[in-house]
């Protein structure tokens, strides 16, 4: 049978009693790598996190399925990017809007239009109303070059 790759020593003596400073120091090792991957696949730096998370889960859970016919970062590699993968097509899944339905597209808010942006443009709305309504009474206005009324 193949002989376990270099770096993965503690995999071969004993995978079942794999000790968690063991498994630290693989994580040390590798997860800086895995996120970097997982960030490259998401683009988003929180999903790459937890993806990172994961992947390490899976691999601690299925640490007694490692062949040792590569090296255990090779290993981890394949898991983040299939997990990736997994993501991406879940999100596109639930995320997928039909051509055919206009009116979702109508009535999404854009990204300008947080509540906070409403809410000035209100704001400004009255005042531009209220001082309209100032120069229109006031015989003398200060701030247009509008006719007065008498």
């Amino acid at each position: 049978m193949n002989e376990p790759a270099a770096g993965c020593e503690f995999v071969a003596e004993a995978p079942a009693d794999l000790a968690s400073a063991e498994f630290s120091r693989l994580y040390a090792e590798n997860s800086r790598a895995i996120y970097y991957l997982a960030l490259r696949f998401l683009g988003d730096p929180q999903k790459a996190e937890d993806a990172t998370h994961d992947v390490f889960l899976k691999a601690f859970r299925k640490l007694d399925q490692f062949r040792g016919e590569a090296s255990l970062r090779t290993w981890l590699y394949r898991i983040a990017i299939n997990h990736c993968q997994n993501l991406r097509q879940a999100w596109h899944d639930r995320h997928m809007f039909s051509n055919a339905d206009v009116a979702v597209w109508e009535n999404a808010a854009a990204k300008t239009d947080s509540p906070l942006r409403v809410l000035e443009i209100k704001e400004l709305g009255q005042r531009i109303q209220k001082r309209l309504m100032v120069c229109q009474t006031n015989t003398g206005c200060c701030c247009c070059s509008w006719p007065t009324r008498n």
